[in-house]
């Protein structure tokens, strides 16, 4: 009965941090509907689209796949009514 109470809670913390690494993995946030673009010519994340020229190449990541795609206008600070 021991042994029995030792396996059911190495399995309940084995559960626990199946959770908590899931709840870490970028693909999860992707999942919720997220994307992540990058730019091409660095792969470097996008985080402030004032960085960007016009022309220049993008790499979005979805959860089922990726776009490439180019700049035709860039607009302020993030502030700009959509």
């Amino acid at each position: 009965l021991r042994i029995g109470h030792i396996v059911e809670l190495r399995q309940s913390q084995y559960q626990s941090l199946v959770e908590r690494l899931a709840s870490l993995n970028p693909l999860a946030i992707l999942s919720r509907g997220y994307s992540v673009t990058f730019r091409i010519k660095d792969n470097s994340l996008v985080k402030d689209p004032t960085i960007l020229k016009v022309g220049e190449g993008l790499r979005t990541r979805f959860y089922k796949g990726e776009v490439k795609s180019t700049v035709t206008e860039v607009k302020g600070d993030g502030r700009d009514k959509i």
